[in-house]
C-alpha cells in the first residue's frame, strides 16, 4: 500500500512549505496592518510615551477585541497576571513573521495602562506585599500563575490561579447612557484564604472607578506600598469584582454596578468562529519503479481567513487526520490523506497562537509549542474547534529578542516532553541580544506539565529535535556565533553543545560536546529536526535517523523541503 508512505511524506510538504517572495521596494514607509483575528498572543505593547516608546510591555501577552464590533480591546500580560491596557479603536500591529524587533502593539486610543513588574493578585485577603518580578520568566509556583483561556463565542475567560484558589476573568464593554467603556469582571471562587487584587490607577484623563459586589464576606481596599488593592475575604460562595474603566465626565451617570456576564458561566458556552472548511488536491508521484517517492499535499493558500501558510509542524490523530500549525499562529485538522488524495479538507482548529513551531498528538490530544510555553489544544464541545486554551507548561523564559525562536514537541516512551530553545541572534546572525537563563536550552516536561528542567545547554539555533524509540534524544543546530557549521547532536543529560554565553554555568566551559557529525555548508546551512524510521518499508533504513535540511539554492533562495543523509 502506498498509504504510509503518502503519510510520512506530507511532512516533507509542509515544513515552511510556503517559498519566499521578493519584497516590493518602496520609497515610504509602509503602514502597519492591523492584525486579524478575535485575540493574539505574543510579546504585546500598550500605551507610548512622548518619546514614542511603548509603556507596558508583556513578553507573553494576550490581546483581546472587545465588543460586538470590535472597537475597543484589552491586553494581559499572562506571567503577572495582570493587564498591560486598554483602548479603542483599531486592534493591534500583526505579528512580524520573524519578529526583527516589533512586537503587536496597541493601534488604536489609549484608555488606560498597567505599568510595573508587579502581580496582579497575591494569595490571601492579607497578603503583605505584591510580588515583584525580577528578571524574566513567570512566577513563582505558589503566587499568581496563568492556567489559559477559554472562547465562549464573542467573549474570552481567563482563568488564574492564585496560590490554589481559581479566579476567571472576562472583560467586555458596557454601554451606560450613550457611554461606552470597559468592564473587567472578575469571580474569585470560595475559599477559606481570600485573594487580594491589584486596583488599577488612573491614567491620564481617564478616571478608572472599582464597583465590587460579594456574595459573602467583607471586601475592603487598602493599600500595598505605593499601589491600591482590593482584599477578597474568604467565603463559601463566589466572589464578584467588577471594575469599570469609566471615562473622566460620566461617573455620575454611572448608577450602581453594571450588568456584566458571570466568568464561570461562560465557561459553559462555545461557539465556532471558523465553519468554513477548504479543500485542495494532492498530486501523486508519477515515477515507476522506485523504491521511494514523493507525493505532494497542496495547501489552502487562497482561504477566507487570509491566513498565511508557513506551515511549522504537523502530527496525526488516531483516525489518521493530520494537524498542521503555522509559523503566523495557526493549527489546521487536515482530512482525506488517502492513496488518491482527491479530496484534502482543511479546518482551522486553532488560531492566534505565538509562533507555533512544535506539534504533539497524545492520546487523542494536540499539543503545540509556542515561544510562549506548551499549549493544550481542546475541542469541548466536538465542533472541530478549539475552545479552551490550556497552558499546559508556561515555565519557559521570554525576552524580546526576535531570534529566539522555541523549536519543535517530541515525546520520550515516558511520555515526557521535550522541546528546545534559541539563543537570542542578534539581527544579521552574530554574537547575541541580552541573555535569560534559558536561551540556548533544550528542556523536559513531566508529562502532567507540572515539572519543568533544562536537560543541556549551549544550542545557537536548533531548528529541531528527534526522539528515538528509546528515548535518545537528538537536536541540530545552525551555523553562526561559535557554530563553524551545522552539527547533529546526540543529547546527554547535563550536556554542553558549544556556545559558551549560553552554557548558563558560573564559568563558561573551555571544551564542548561532540557532535555525532558536522554538515559542511554545501552539503547543509540551516538544519532542522530529525525523524527516527520504524517503519519495514525502509527496507535498509529502517531504525535509522533521518535529518531535516534547509539547503541554500545558488539563486538565494531557501528550500527547507528537502531530507537529507540517514545515521
Amino acid at each position: 500500500m502506498r498509504l504510509p508512505l503518502v503519510a510520512l511524506f506530507l511532512s516533507v510538504g509542509l515544513l515552511f512549505g510556503q517559498a519566499k517572495k521578493s519584497a516590493k521596494k518602496s520609497s515610504t514607509p509602509a503602514v502597519a496592518a492591523e492584525a486579524p483575528g478575535p485575540w493574539i498572543l505574543g510579546t504585546v505593547g500598550v500605551g507610548k510615551r512622548p518619546d514614542g516608546t511603548i509603556e507596558s510591555t508583556g513578553y507573553k501577552g494576550l490581546a483581546i477585541k472587545l465588543g460586538a464590533e470590535g472597537k475597543f480591546a484589552i491586553a494581559y500580560d499572562l506571567e503577572l497576571c495582570r493587564p498591560l491596557g486598554g483602548w479603542s479603536g483599531k486592534f493591534t500591529t500583526e505579528m512580524n513573521l520573524m519578529s526583527r524587533g516589533d512586537y503587536p502593539t496597541a493601534m488604536g486610543e489609549t484608555i488606560f495602562t498597567v505599568t510595573g513588574d508587579v502581580a496582579g493578585f497575591e494569595p490571601r485577603f492579607d497578603a503583605k506585599e505584591l510580588t515583584a518580578r525580577k528578571g524574566y520568566g513567570p512566577l513563582a509556583q505558589g503566587k499568581v500563575r496563568f492556567k489559559g483561556f477559554h472562547n465562549a463565542g464573542n467573549k474570552v475567560v481567563l482563568t488564574w490561579d492564585v496560590g490554589g484558589v481559581l479566579v476567571y476573568e472576562t472583560s467586555e464593554v458596557v454601554k451606560v447612557s450613550q457611554h461606552e467603556f470597559i468592564v473587567r469582571t472578575i469571580e474569585v471562587s470560595p475559599s477559606n484564604s481570600g485573594v487580594t487584587i491589584l486596583a488599577p490607577l488612573p491614567y491620564a484623563q481617564s478616571h478608572i472607578t472599582a464597583v465590587v459586589t460579594s456574595s459573602a464576606g467583607s471586601n475592603q481596599t487598602a493599600k500595598l506600598g505605593d499601589r491600591d488593592v482590593l482584599r477578597v475575604a474568604p467565603a463559601s460562595t463566589p466572589t464578584l469584582v467588577r471594575i469599570a474603566y469609566v471615562p473622566e465626565g460620566s461617573v455620575a451617570q454611572i448608577a450602581g454596578t453594571p450588568s456584566t456576564e458571570v466568568p464561570s458561566a461562560l465557561l459553559a458556552k462555545t461557539d465556532r468562529l471558523w465553519p468554513q472548511t477548504v479543500e485542495t488536491k494532492g498530486e501523486l508521484s508519477t515515477k515507476k519503479d522506485e523504491a521511494y517517492v514523493v507525493d505532494k499535499i497542496n495547501l489552502p493558500e487562497t482561504n477566507p481567513w487570509k491566513a498565511p501558510l508557513f506551515t511549522s509542524a504537523l502530527d496525526f490523530l488516531p483516525d489518521g487526520r493530520a494537524v498542521v500549525s503555522t509559523f503566523h499562529g495557526d493549527v489546521f485538522i487536515t482530512s482525506g490523506i488517502d492513496d488518491k488524495l482527491e479530496k484534502i479538507t482543511w479546518r482551522r482548529f486553532a488560531s492566534g497562537l505565538y509562533h507555533p513551531l512544535g506539534l504533539k498528538v497524545v492520546k487523542g490530544e494536540i499539543y503545540v509549542t509556542c515561544r510562549d510555553g506548551i499549549w493544550r489544544l481542546q475541542d469541548s464541545d466536538g465542533d472541530g474547534e478549539c475552545d479552551t486554551y490550556e497552558a499546559f507548561n508556561f515555565d519557559v523564559m521570554v525576552t524580546m529578542s526576535f531570534h529566539e525562536f522555541v523549536f519543535d514537541l517530541q515525546t520520550d516512551p515516558e511520555g515526557n516532553f521535550y522541546f528546545i530553545k534559541a539563543g537570542p541572534v542578534r539581527k544579521g546572525g552574530r554574537g547575541f541580544d541580552d541573555i535569560c537563563d534559558h536561551h540556548g536550552s533544550l528542556f523536559k516536561v513531566s508529562p502532567d506539565g507540572k515539572k519543568f528542567e533544562v536537560i543541556a545547554t549551549g544550542f545557537r539555533a536548533p531548528n529541531g529535535i528527534g526522539i528515538s524509540p528509546t528515548g535518545q534524544i537528538t537536536t541540530g543546530d545552525n551555523e553562526g556565533t561559535w557554530t563553524p557549521v551545522c552539527r547533529l547532536n546526540w543529547v546527554k543529560q547535563g550536556g554542553f553543545y558549544g556556545v559558551p554565553p549560553l552554557a548558563h554555568r558560573s564559568t563558561e566551559p573551555a571544551d564542548y560536546d561532540r557532535p555525532l557529525c558536522w554538515l559542511p555548508k554545501d552539503v547543509d546551512n540551516s538544519s532542522g529536526g530529525q525523524v527516527w524510521v520504524t517503519s519495514d518499508k525502509f527496507g535498509p533504513w529502517k531504525d535509522a535517523v533521518w535529518r531535516h535540511a534547509a539547503t541554500r539554492h545558488p539563486q538565494g533562495r531557501s528550500n527547507h523541503a528537502g531530507w537529507g543523509g540517514a545515521f
